[in-house]
């Protein structure tokens, strides 16, 4: 989290702590063996959460020492959430998507096809995703679209219902495996993936971060260290085989 903030960003900071809750609650709710008692008070305690958050940004981003005094909490809070909006129905109302460029310069599925393209050496390398800084009477907006900016650019609006559904299908199969896992003493991969896949929906309003989150090999790099450091606690060694002290 520190490491994060000296970096200047907020994003990994939010999403560690983000992704603990996360877990904290798949475990809690595993206790409870998946019913529906607690329901309403977890509910309660996500929103308090979020106002909190959300009131703490601008003060946040005032000690990474971005200049944000020129403007009240109020229009701080219209930009940060209204840029997306704007922006995309910028880009919507342009009609000119989608924009064919070729899977390997997808905007969805860029860091597939970055390290396809560098695996492969078929394509640019350094293709970066096409989003232009927009501005509204005076106001930096930034180049955030939300999620479905890289759908449309890519595959126009046929693109939505499809990686709308390829979002959910992912999610939903991987948080079925969340309420499979069994052993309460033991690390499950499944609940550690969700809260990255949890984390990367919410952040949907903002860009296409569940496909440039999940679908990286960075991810499953990030998959396969936890593996080998459950088996180095021991989870998923052969009974009988022990690392030495």
């Amino acid at each position: 989290i520190v490491n994060s903030l000296m970096l200047g960003s907020r994003t990994g900071a939010v999403a560690l702590i983000f992704s603990f809750l996360i877990f904290l609650y798949c475990i809690y709710k595993k206790s409870m063996k998946w019913n529906n008692q607690g329901n309403f008070g977890t509910l309660i305690a996500v929103l308090l959460l979020f106002i909190v958050v959300i009131f703490s940004f601008q003060a946040l981003a005032s000690l990474l020492g971005r200049d944000i005094t020129r403007f009240s909490m109020g229009e701080y809070l219209s930009i940060y959430l209204g840029a997306e909006i704007k922006n995309l129905d910028v880009f919507l109302q342009s009609g000119s998507f989608p924009i064919h460029t070729g899977f390997f310069q997808s905007q969805t599925f860029i860091y597939v096809t970055k390290f396809l393209n560098k695996l492969l050496s078929i394509g640019e390398a350094k293709y970066s995703l096409n989003l232009p800084f927009l501005y509204a009477n005076g106001y930096n907006l930034g180049n955030v679209y939300t999620t479905f900016y890289a759908y449309i650019y890519d595959f126009g609006y046929m693109g939505i219902p499809v990686l709308v559904g390829l979002m959910a299908f992912i999610s939903e199969y991987v948080f079925e495996k969340v309420k499979g896992f069994r052993e309460m003493n033991t690390v499950s991969i499944s609940v550690l993936i969700y809260g990255k896949v949890v984390f990367a929906l919410e952040l949907s309003f903002f860009s296409n971060k569940f496909y440039e989150n999940i679908f990286t090999m960075d991810f499953v790099q990030l998959v396969f260290f936890w593996l080998i450091l459950r088996f180095i606690f021991g989870q998923d060694r052969p009974k009988g085989v022990r690392l030495r002290e």
